[in-house]
């Protein structure tokens, strides 16, 4: 890389830090101690970040101090040497983004040729290999950028009235998120907002599928398109169950169609057809696959929310107890809900802790394998059905209940909706336009 850096500008910033007290100020949010190509002048400004750290003045017998406890080989005549062309103080920005350019340089290069051997190799990983190349682009552009997060205060009050405005004056808003489907989740949840990890965790038979299919439908109809990752069932039988929703005819009726029914189908498919609901059953795919797809489906297509169905079959890092492969899943699709800027369910097993209850509700130790899931989640929804376990209850009969047991935004409660069990779709209940369930 012989051409990728610049000695004499390296050295013009180290001195001009050195001589101006306050210039680290306006460097530290571009360059580290990494930039630099020259070993020793990395050891200095290093020594210089430690000295900041430590509110110890920046001067030269500082600096020289600083590089002896650091065990550096750089000598005091060498540190004095630096400060014989300083840069101007009104140019070390401009002076710290050309080490900074240089240095993204040098790390393209380098990462290119692994991610060259990477490629080239058929034993890796495809999904692995790709999210190599993705987090090198995202980091690259990143530091391109050089994006500051930190706004004025009154710049988030003014964004956030605005949202608000927003919010009331629309059904639904894309750009904060889409209002769930039913009135009763609404009591709970207004929006389901950008940014938000959304867990949907039950027993089998539960209906956490039906409900997270429920959702996406309602989104990819009133927002925008959806990727579905169903690591459980074939993207066919998830769509057999979209074509059932729409056209009210059961599992039974699809397999002895009459004419009459025919039609029936016929108007399903030309009213889902063109819904935005991308489909991908790979199975247990890795967290790489899913962040890449992701990625690549926001771009393209502009997708309002992500499905993961389920978190147990997804894979992890396998050198790693599976308790803590479950927390470094559940922590990066909350680091993907907030990258991407959308809604993210992701759909998680209970343990048996409800069956050895009386009353068989879930309660959010029920969570399987970690409690990282809990922590990381923004709102946790538990989907019961009480018919399931007592088919003598009558009463709950095509009825399902959406215990909201951590709601970061909101209030916890149960919310009781109507269930055709038999094309799995929810409905609001009309004589109790209150939807609220003791929980």
């Amino acid at each position: 890389m012989e051409n990728l850096h610049d000695i004499e500008t390296e050295r013009k910033v180290l001195g001009q830090l050195i001589i101006e007290p306050d210039a680290y100020l306006k460097v530290t949010d571009i360059l580290s101690a990494s930039d630099f190509y020259q070993k020793e002048h990395s050891e200095v400004y290093e020594a210089i970040q430690n000295l900041f750290k430590e509110n110890t003045p920046i001067d030269i017998a500082s600096v020289i101090f600083q590089l002896k406890k650091q065990q550096s080989q750089m000598s005091a005549f060498e540190v004095t040497g630096l400060m014989a062309d300083v840069a101007a103080a009104a140019h070390i920005e401009y002076h710290a983004r050309i080490i900074k350019e240089y240095s993204i340089r040098r790390t393209l290069v380098t990462e290119i040729r692994r991610l060259d051997k990477l490629g080239t190799d058929p034993s890796n990983d495809l999904d692995y290999f790709i999210d190599r190349a993705t987090r090198l682009v995202d980091r690259v552009t990143d530091e391109v950028e050089n994006r500051s997060q930190i706004k004025d205060f009154k710049k988030n009050v003014a964004d956030t009235i605005e949202s608000i405005r927003d919010r009331q004056q629309s059904e639904n808003t894309p750009q904060y998120g889409v209002k769930p489907s039913l009135a009763a989740i609404r009591q709970f949840v207004p929006v389901w907002e950008n940014g938000l990890l959304i867990i949907i965790a039950a027993r089998p038979s539960m209906g956490k599928t039906a409900f997270a299919l429920h959702e996406a439908i309602h989104i990819a109809s009133t927002a925008g398109p959806v990727l579905f990752f169903s690591l459980e069932m074939t993207a066919r039988k998830l769509t057999t169950r979209v074509l059932q929703r729409e056209s009210g005819l059961s599992g039974y009726d699809l397999d002895r169609l009459t004419a009459n029914q025919w039609g029936v189908l016929d108007e399903a498919v030309s009213h889902v057809q063109d819904l935005g609901l991308y489909i991908d059953d790979t199975p247990a795919v890795s967290l790489g696959h899913v962040k890449a797809k992701a990625k690549i489906y926001k771009k393209q297509h502009g997708i309002k929310a992500i499905v993961v169905d389920y978190l147990g079959l997804m894979k992890g890092d396998r050198s790693l107890p599976r308790e803590q492969q479950v927390a470094e899943i559940s922590k990066t699709m909350k680091g993907i809900a907030k990258e991407f800027d959308l809604p993210v369910f992701l759909l998680s097993q209970l343990n048996r802790g409800p069956e050895n209850r009386p009353d068989k509700k879930p309660i959010l130790s029920d969570l399987r394998e970690s409690g990282a899931i809990e922590q990381d989640a923004d709102i946790v929804v538990f989907p019961h059905r009480p018919i399931y376990y007592d088919s003598k209850a009558i009463d709950e009969k095509g009825k399902a209940y959406f215990y909201f047991a951590k709601n970061r935004d909101g209030k916890i409660g149960g919310a009781v909706t109507k269930h055709n069990e038999t094309i799995t779709k929810f409905y609001d209940i009309i004589h109790t336009p209150d939807g609220a369930a003791p929980y």
